[in-house]
């Protein structure tokens, strides 16, 4: 892990119009015990970039995410990569966690989230965007494992929502 990685133990809030900007090849590594928050409003969104014009950064959650009205973008192949032991936080009763937002300018042939674990009986997600096509062999979610429960996306939108650019994850119109 490079020096200038961002990494947190702690609880890091990034609300509405905020940004958190990771230079290429950098991480943000949310620790095990550590939370981030990237919750906006839907006029002013939570934004976590890559610094600079060119080159991705590693995304990596093995804490807690809590995400709506946010935008994600310039990740790595793994996106936001959810490690075992990490876990989905709702942000508002009734919004499954990455509601509102968007992933997107993500890497031909890799995936804008990939969760490593078992998911609740009935995690939804809402109105989430994936906007662009990175190229070739991209998915918009990835799960790995073979782990009870399910994914729901509804409203899903953009050129790479759907279930066919899903991996083990169940859409729902």
């Amino acid at each position: 892990m490079n020096l200038n990685s961002v990494i947190v133990n702690g609880r890091l809030n990034l609300g509405a119009g905020g940004e958190l900007l990771i230079a290429p090849e950098n991480t943000l590594l949310v620790n095990a015990g550590g939370r981030i928050d990237a919750v906006g409003t839907a006029a002013a969104l939570a934004k976590v970039s890559r610094q600079g014009a060119s080159g991705t950064y590693t995304f990596s959650v093995q804490g807690q995410i809590s995400a709506r009205h946010f935008i994600f973008e310039f990740m790595d192949a793994n996106g936001v990569d959810l490690s075992t032991g990490a876990t989905m936080v709702s942000p508002s009763a009734g919004t499954g966690c990455f509601s509102d937002g968007m992933f997107t300018n993500g890497v031909s042939g890799g995936s804008f989230l990939k969760i490593n674990q078992n998911v609740s009986s009935a995690d939804t997600i809402f109105n989430t965007s994936f906007p662009t096509i990175p190229g070739p062999s991209s998915y918009n979610v990835t799960r790995i494992g073979n782990g009870a429960g399910r994914l729901i996306f509804k409203n899903a939108t953009g050129l790479l929502a759907g279930e066919n650019l899903m991996t083990d994850i169940i859409l729902q119109k």
